[in-house]
This record gives structure tokens, C-alpha cells and sequence, in this order.
């Protein structure tokens, strides 16, 4: 059975909030809809704070345990998470992916394609008598990437 959202259950959903739970997960043991809180969450500014405090007290509740063990593991997994922008390790690595292009060859002469992977540089095409102006040199470029 569905009950309406009132102060008492508000409660309910903020201290099982505090315990850990989503809200949605909250409402359900409240037996409440979620959706209902959703609107009320729209239409009510008190009720959308009251939220994010109960949000803000389940974190600040671990980070004081954390606290109180200083394990480095544990405080480094937390700021991964919490703030991955500044702390997860894989956002700061944001080097390209490089291409392995001898395994793309290989790739290529298992399959019989014969379209080059390389570009000719400039250097080449001048040899070739293709273009005049020696002072500007390319370096070859990947052209195509093979999956």
C-alpha cells in the first residue's frame, strides 16, 4: 500500500538516506513512491535540502571513520570516487591511444588488403617529382586504423 509523504516519513527516507540507501530505495521501505517524492522534491526547495543534507550526513559519517582508521587505501578509493575530476588516477592519464601498427599490418596481410597504412611524406612525393617545394616536409601520418 502507497502512503502519502508526510513529515514522519520525510524522516523515515532521510535516516535510511543517512544509513546508505538511494532514495529510491528509501521510499520503498517507507512505502512510499518514488515518483511522489520526485514532485514533492520539485515543488519544495525545504524538502530538496532536507535530501541533500541526509546526503551530506551519510558521507560526512564515513569520512569520520575513515578518519578515525587513516587507512590510505580506504581514503584514496573515497576521493576516487567522490571527486574523480581531481583524484581518480585514469582521469589524469589522458595520454592518446596509440595505435599498434604492427599488429594492424599483420592484420592486413592475413586478410589480403593491400591499402597502405602510412602516407607517403612529402619527401617521397618530391623524389617521385610529384611536388617542388623541398623546404616543407611532412612526416608520414596513420592514415586508416584497422579495428
Amino acid at each position: 500500500m502507497i502512503k502519502p509523504i508526510d513529515t514522519i516519513i520525510l524522516g523515515k527516507i532521510g535516516q535510511y538516506i543517512i544509513e546508505g540507501l538511494t532514495e529510491e530505495e528509501a521510499c520503498i521501505l517507507s512505502e512510499v513512491s518514488y515518483d511522489n517524492l520526485v514532485a514533492l522534491k520539485e515543488k519544495n526547495e525545504d524538502i530538496r535540502n532536507f535530501i541533500a543534507q541526509m546526503r551530506v550526513k551519510f558521507k560526512y559519517a564515513h569520512l569520520k571513520e575513515m578518519q578515525t582508521k587513516k587507512s590510505e587505501k580506504t581514503s584514496q578509493w573515497l576521493l576516487e570516487r567522490l571527486r574523480p575530476e581531481d583524484f581518480y588516477i585514469g582521469a589524469r592519464s589522458k595520454t592518446p591511444q596509440t595505435v599498434n601498427i604492427i599488429g594492424t599490418i599483420i592484420q592486413q596481410i592475413q586478410n589480403d588488403n593491400t591499402r597502405p597504412l602510412i602516407s607517403r611524406t612529402r619527401e617521397d612525393r618530391l623524389n617521385q617529382g610529384g611536388e617542388s617545394n623541398e623546404d616543407n616536409r611532412e612526416p608520414a601520418r596513420v592514415i586508416e586504423v584497422l579495428n
